[in-house]
């Protein structure tokens, strides 16, 4: 590196040092604390790493998340593969958090429950622990617990925002430069997390490392390839990549478990639609309770033609079998056959009870 290239680089790092001089002024006006409500989604591809399934063949996730500092949540999480519909598979789970009660619901089994959310409580499940809040830049959902990590004894705090204002985290001097961002890193007391945020667009993400503090074995990088303006003075990440590793090995090894997001969709506070918050029970559902199950509206014949068409789908993506095609095909139908038989025998049992 010759003279001029250096001397310009320290006067870049000198014009970022002087953005700010503590975590208070940069998180100040025009940042993300003004947003009241925010719905993003989210493409999450899943390459299959043991390469077991069919050569080419595309697993995705499909993730809807809303929140607004009213107490409302919204959670949508759908299961495909390349070229099947995302919003018509068994596994399908909405959660919708609003006045107090949490509604989850299995869109495609019709099936659904509602529990008490007291003020304080954490978002149900595992939905603290999902990735989307490690790379968000705001908590707007002020009357729940912000998503930490307490599995590991630590308290690792994953939203952006809460973690650079907690006294658990501390802001380098240095600031490094990651995937082509001039970026200020900050990091967790105990060693657990390690946060590189873009030096004049925080709270903005553009890498972030998990370890076990006591070995310092890495155990989750995210990586951000592409960072987007929303609005004005507002940016956040559009692309990224989660590596997750073993967690006796770390990175000695290829990783475990590996995950591409991209950010379809992303609205703010006037944008977001208010029915997005709205519970809406479905033809035919049962709802669940701890002293069994209950239809609760009537209808949802049409029930059965989704699980002919969910199977069409499945016999469309498997792999072929050329040795084996009829049997493959028998085991459909008789699988198919099994799941509508269960499915009508519970539904006569509900209705004459």
């Amino acid at each position: 590196m010759n003279l001029h290239t250096k001397s310009f680089a320290y006067l870049l790092l000198l014009w970022h040092v002087s953005l700010a001089s503590d975590a208070a002024e940069r998180f100040a006006a025009g940042s993300w604390e003004s947003v009241e409500r925010y719905h993003c989604d989210i493409e999450i591809e899943i390459p299959q790493l043991d390469g077991t399934p069919a050569e080419g063949r595309k697993y995705f996730l499909r993730k809807n998340i809303g929140m607004s500092g009213t107490g409302n949540f919204y959670h949508y999480l759908g299961h495909y593969h390349e070229g099947d519909s995302w919003r018509l598979e068994p596994r399908n789970q909405e959660v919708i958090i609003t006045a107090g009660l949490r509604f989850h619901q299995w869109k495609f089994n019709r099936q659904f429950s509602y529990r008490e959310m007291k003020i304080g409580d954490p978002l149900p499940g595992t939905l603290s622990g999902d990735t989307f809040f490690m790379v968000s830049p705001c908590w707007t959902l002020r009357d729940y617990e912000v998503p930490r990590d307490h599995r590991r004894g630590s308290e690792t705090v994953f939203v952006l925002s809460e973690a650079i204002k907690s006294p658990d985290y501390v802001a380098a001097d240095e600031l490094s430069e990651i995937n082509g961002f001039v970026c200020r890193q900050y990091a967790a007391i105990d060693g657990s997390d390690t946060i590189w945020l873009v030096a004049d667009r925080e709270p903005c993400l553009m890498r972030r490392e998990f370890r076990e503090a006591k070995t310092d074995v890495l155990l989750q990088r995210i990586d951000v390839q592409r960072i987007k303006e929303v609005q004005a003075g507002l940016s956040m990440p559009m692309e990224y990549q989660s590596l997750v590793f073993d967690p006796v090995r770390g990175d000695s090894v290829s990783p475990i478990r590996r995950a591409h997001f991209r950010v379809l969709d992303f609205s703010l506070d006037d944008d977001v639609p208010d029915d997005i918050f709205v519970v809406r029970i479905q033809p035919g559902s049962i709802q669940t309770t701890d002293d069994g199950f209950t239809q609760v509206a009537e209808g949802g014949e049409e029930l059965f033609s989704e699980l002919v068409t969910h199977l069409r789908d499945v016999d469309r993506i498997r792999p072929a079998v050329p040795k084996t095609p009829r049997l493959a095909l028998a085991a459909c139908f008789i699988s198919g056959f099994l799941l509508v038989s269960t499915v009508s025998f519970h539904r006569r049992r509900l209705l004459n009870s």
